[in-house]
């Protein structure tokens, strides 16, 4: 509950009735009393037909069903994730976990490896999807990472937070570990790549007032000239023979087939020449779900926790 930014509010509302009682191990007490706290005070604002009771807060503090489904991939917004059991059978990676959070009052960036997908579910069909990790002890003190260059390397020989395995799928970002050929082979090189077809565009602010005068707006027309004008070429040789070429509307067009040679002679080269023009079609997302994965979107569930 604490990754859902629409129950702070009522986090904070909590620690305030517990800190007048006694601010005694606090953190334990709510993690413990906050459940049946949020669910009866949904209910009363239920009951009264409160819009602060939405469906969401309401199905999350009714509680989740005791059954729970897992799996072992994900698809989150187009990014396909594996769990380390399945990827150890496969020649490709897809469980490296990369979450940014707090540890001693810093923000760090935590890494591990996927080790299940929780399906839970509540009432009125909302599901929250749950990545269960295994995190790698980072801990800048204990020297477990290294920053050399533009290049992050973690050992990967003992893990920490152990009894906090759990994140929200979204919360998730995809990386890859290679071997470090240079710290041996308890350590691995973080790599954060950028997936095909995904951009990360700023979202535009409409509050922004635009100045016509900076931006050169005016009511004022902008000149065209629509007149159109003969151009003359002229080539001269050595002998004095003279060539001319005049662009005018009524030239008749001839096709050279020039560039067909040219790729006709490409494809009798042999394999070593790579064409980067030609896009394949990217069938990845084909391919994705099965009858062990699911498919997941942001803006089409509810994804509280």
């Amino acid at each position: 509950m604490n990754n859902c930014p629409e129950l702070r509010p009522y986090l904070d509302e909590h620690t305030k009735e517990l800190e007048r009682t006694s601010s005694h191990n606090l953190e334990k007490r709510q993690e413990q009393e906050f459940p049946k706290w949020l669910a009866d005070r949904m209910k009363a604002l239920h009951v009264k037909q409160s819009p602060e009771a939405t469906d969401e807060l309401y199905s999350l503090a009714c509680g989740l069903d005791n059954r729970v489904h897992t799996y072992m991939g994900c698809i989150v917004n187009g990014v396909r994730f594996h769990t380390k059991d399945h990827d150890d059978r496969r020649i490709t990676q897809n469980s490296g976990i990369c979450v940014s959070g707090e540890h001693d009052g810093e923000e760090v960036d935590f890494y591990g490896v996927l080790s299940n997908v929780v399906v839970l579910n509540y009432v009125l069909g909302y599901k929250v999807i749950l990545f269960k990790c295994t995190w790698f002890d980072t801990n800048q003190k204990k020297k477990r990472i290294k920053h050399d260059y533009n290049f992050t390397t973690i050992q990967v020989i003992s893990t920490w937070y152990d009894n906090d395995p759990f994140i929200l799928a979204t919360q998730t970002q995809q990386v890859f570990y290679l071997d470090d050929y240079k710290n041996g082979h308890n350590w691995k090189v973080v790599q954060k790549v950028n997936h095909r077809h995904m951009w990360d565009v700023p979202e535009r602010d409409t509050n922004i007032e635009i100045d016509e005068e900076v931006c050169g707006g005016s009511d004022e027309e902008a000149y065209q000239d629509n007149e159109s004008h003969e151009l003359n070429w002229f080539v001269e040789q050595d002998d004095g023979f003279e060539f001319q070429r005049s662009d005018r509307l009524n030239i008749d067009l001839e096709v050279v087939n020039d560039n067909v040679l040219i790729l006709e002679n490409m494809n009798d080269n042999d394999d070593n020449f790579i064409c980067d023009d030609i896009e394949e079609e990217d069938e990845t997302l084909d391919d994705y779900a099965n009858e062990n994965e699911m498919w997941l979107s942001s803006d089409s569930e509810s994804e509280s926790d």
